[in-house]
This record gives C-alpha cells, structure tokens and sequence, in this order.
C-alpha cells in the first residue's frame, strides 16, 4: 500500500520522511472574450430585451399596488373558511387556507415580501376576514345567493338558491287532467290560489302568511304524485319535514334550505298531546315562519327566515285523520283557519295508467309542462267568492265535508265556533241575525238563548260543517243540546262566549263576541 511504501523509504532514509508534496501551479485556462455584436439588428434585439424585462418590473409592481386596494366584496370569511362565486357566479364556495391563497395567486396577487413585510395576499386575507366575517352560512328557502343583516347585525351569507320554472306560455294539459282528477274543479280554485299566492311570496322574496295544504284520500288518488311532482318543483325544493311538522324533533337546519315542507303522513299519535303539538307547528310555520330558530346537531341556534309553505298528503282513513289536529277556528289554540283541508278524488285516470313505466313518462312529460303551468299560476286571478272572511292569508280557508267529520270527532265545539263566526260575523249581510256593535270597544256581537242560536246553525242547510251541527245540535231535547255546546265552546274561546247573569222569568242569555284579528 501507498503507507507501507512511505515506510520502506523513511526506514532507507534513516528515520527521514523523503516524500513531499508540491503545489499544483498550472494556471486557470482564461474564458473566450465575448463576441462583438455587429449591425443595427444587435443593437434593436438588445434594447427590446431591456425594454421587456423593465415592463416586467413595472407590471410586477403595479400587481403589488393593486393588491393592497382589491376589492372583497365578493368574498366573505367564517368559521376558517373563506367563501367566494363561483365561476357561474350562481353559488358560494368554501376554500381553506391554501385554496385561497392559491386563488388569489391566479388573479396576480404576490404571496411574497421583502424586507420582513406583509404580502399582498395576506393583506387581502386579512381584510377578508376583519372586513367580511360572517355569522352564518347556508342556503335560505326562497332567499337570493348574498348577505343578509338583520336588525340585531347578524349576518348571514346565502350561499345558493334553489331554482324554479319561469312562467312560459304554453300547453299544461296533462297538469290540468292530474289536477282534475286528484281534486276536481271546486276544490281546484283553492290549489290555484294556494299555488298562486306561495310562488308569489318567492317572487317577491316577501314573507306572506299561508294556508298548510292538506290533501287526504284513498290509495292511489295521485296526491303524493301531485305533491312531488308539481308542488315541490314549482316552489324550488322539498324536504320531508314529518318528524318536525309532528314535534318529534326540534333540529331543523337541513330544512331551512327547502320551501316546501313536506310529509306523507299514514298516522301517527291519536292522543291530544301529540295532535296539539302538531297543530302548534302548523301554527308556527303557517303564521311565523317570518322568524324561525335553525337548530342543528351540536352547534348554537341562531334565528332565520325562511320562505316556507307546508303541503301534508295523507289518507282518508280513521287513523291517519284521527292523528291530525282538530280543526275548528283561528283562536290561539285552533288551526283551522290556517289550513286548507282538500279530499282527493280519483274522477278520471291518470295519463299512461297501465304503462309499466307510467311514473317515469307522467314526470317527463310534468317537467316538461311546467313552465306553461307556472305562467297560469302567476297570472292567477283568486275568485272574490274564496275572499270573503279576513284574508290574512289571501284567501278563505276551506275544509272538505267528507273529512272534517272524522279529524274533529272530539273536537266538534271548535267547528260549532267557526260556523258561529262565519254566519253571525264573517257572511252577516247574507244571513238573517240581530248583531250589535259596542260602540266603545269598537266590536260587534250578538246576543241570544242557546237555543236561537242552534237554530241559527241548523238553518243553515249548506254549511261543508252541516253533518256535524245536525249530530251536537238536532236531536232530543234542542234547548237542552244547545246549552251544554255553548258552554264546552266556551271553555276554547278565551272569553268571548259568555253565559250572562239570568233576568227574572226570562230564559237564560248568551253573548258572543266578534273574533279580533291579530296581524
């Protein structure tokens, strides 16, 4: 080895080591002298170089000036998220940390600095969420993609809005045949103003009260078709809401979205705490859905407002309409004015009965139809003959004969107080009754024996409640009949049906106010 060699020859030379090194001398082999460029052509190509990387500078600072005043108003932060349109500009997204920056990258923003100072894009994202935070967000049935503030400063950014048909002249023949069939023409006018007056509230993006839709009927009527089909899409989106409408459940935040809450309900609880819970909700939603507490699972609540209506398909049978609520008038334990009960049924069969494939060629041909539809329905004239009571939701309510039997079969004291309305009040100039007006409060009533006023009710031979008064009220002993159902009415009437104090050798009086109307 190369050791034992330098051994052998320091052993040789007496102990000497006589190997050395010497310093490697050889010069560095100079580089080329650059070429001389020659000609007008060099001296052009050398001054566009020079101008083309001083333009470079230049626009790479006026990026660095632009920067620092973007706007951001399309762009919103909450929750670590930052929210900006999409490139439709029909709908916010959500971006994370990197995804944001990168974005703003693509616009020409620098994620660099000098000198230990803040980049641009950081200033951006600074202003982002210091100047743009918001509260919430999430889609809102009915409400238009952007901000909303409400009075306590809360904001809420509307990330996407459902679609609708836009009206468009046109054939809606086979629509009209389901309609016909499910409903007929006297129950139609009512669907037609309950359509009508629900498109209208989106439209305008206005909360207005409205009837829930009730339609109840036998097997294979077509209500569930015509509340998946027609209602829902001409409304935007729908959501099975049964074990919210029912107050099984308070958590509603994946319902806030939809304009139509719906449910296909085969019955539930019979008993009267389950009916009244139910009837509160209808009554929340079809009276004060203008303000609506959006729970969800494991996060805080936080109060919004929803466009929302309610349609409810269910059979005719004695379980599913004994588990509804009682229906009677709009005194603050009743929904009955607030609902709009229709029978289905079945006139004529439906388009392609007997095609295995008959649901898929009725939902091409519906969907096809439904902008002509949609232009029938905002054109809408409601008749004056369904405008006859307060109107507070656009029109009368209406309660089928066949059904309203069974749903108040132990409720008939709310329905004998919505006759007494209609006939002493609400339709006064077409029916024959002594009413008197307090000139201090303002209100009207009238005053009577029990008695007089069963046959008042009874006379009525066309009332939809007919059934029901000739069961409570015509048979045996009338005088008798009649007390003993002013006084269960008066225990649901929050004190406008009073027994007066009993005059000498006269029979005894009863006085029943006028219904004031709460907005």
């Amino acid at each position: 080895t190369i050791a034992t060699l330098v051994k052998m020859a320091t052993d040789a030379n007496g102990g000497k080591n006589p190997v050395q090194a010497y310093k490697n001398e050889r010069k560095a082999k100079p580089a080329p002298a650059p070429k001389e460029e020659k000609g007008l052509d060099a001296i052009i190509g050398g001054n566009a170089k020079a101008e083309k990387s001083a333009k470079h500078q230049n626009d790479a600072k006026q990026k660095e000036k632009k920067a620092v005043s973007t706007p951001i108003t399309d762009k919103h932060y909450s929750k670590g998220k930052y929210y900006i349109l999409d490139h439709n500009k029909t709908e916010f997204i959500a971006l994370g940390d990197v995804d944001i920056k990168r974005a703003l990258r693509i616009e020409g923003y620098s994620a660099s600095s000098e000198d230990g100072a803040v980049s641009n894009v950081d200033k951006i994202k600074h202003d982002i969420i210091t100047k743009n935070h918001v509260h919430h967000v999430g889609a809102i049935a009915g409400r238009s993609i952007g901000l909303i503030e409400n009075e306590n400063k809360i904001r809420h950014l509307v990330t996407r809005q459902n679609t609708r048909p836009k009206a468009k002249h046109g054939d809606w023949s086979t629509i009209k045949r389901i309609i016909y069939s499910v409903l007929g023409d006297d129950q139609a006018v009512y669907f037609y103003a309950w359509m009508h007056r629900s498109r209208q509230q989106l439209e305008k993006q206005k909360y207005m009260q409205g009837h829930a839709l009730v339609m109840a009927g036998d097997v294979g009527k077509g209500k569930s078709m015509l509340q998946e089909a027609i209602v829902g899409p001409m409304l935007g989106s729908l959501a099975h809401a049964g074990l919210y409408l029912q107050g099984k459940t308070t958590f509603n935040k994946d319902l806030i979205s939809s304009e139509l809450l719906a449910l296909d309900d085969k019955g539930g609880g019979r008993d009267a705490k389950s009916r009244r819970e139910y009837g509160d909700q209808i009554k929340m939603i079809t009276a004060g859905s203008h303000s609506v507490h959006c729970h969800g699972k494991g996060v805080d609540g936080y109060m919004v407002n929803p466009l929302w209506r309610i349609c409810v398909v269910m059979n005719d049978d004695d379980q599913a309409l004994g588990a509804f609520p009682p229906i009677g008038e709009g005194d603050c334990d009743s929904v009955g004015d607030k609902i709009l009960l229709l029978k289905c049924l079945g006139l004529c069969d439906l388009p392609f009965t007997g095609y295995a494939n008959q649901a898929e060629k009725l939902g091409t041909v519906i969907k096809r139809e439904l902008p002509a539809f949609a232009h029938f329905i905002d054109s809408y004239e409601i008749p004056s003959e369904i405008k006859k009571g307060n109107c507070r939701f656009g029109f009368d309510e209406y309660h089928h004969p066949d059904l309203i039997q069974t749903i108040n079969q132990d409720s008939n004291e709310r329905t004998m107080l919505s006759v007494t309305d209609n006939l002493l009040f609400n339709n006064r100039n077409d029916f024959s009754a002594t009413i008197y007006l307090d000139t201090t409060l303002q209100r009207h009533y009238w005053t009577g024996t029990a008695k007089e006023w069963g046959d008042l009710l009874l006379a009525d031979k066309f009332s939809p409640q007919a059934k029901t008064l000739a069961g409570e009220l015509a048979y045996g002993d009338a005088s008798k009949k009649a007390g003993k159902a002013l006084s269960k009415i008066a225990k649901i009437a929050d004190g406008r049906v009073i027994q007066l104090k009993r005059e000498f050798k006269k029979d005894r009086q009863w006085k029943i106010w006028e219904r004031v109307i709460e907005d």
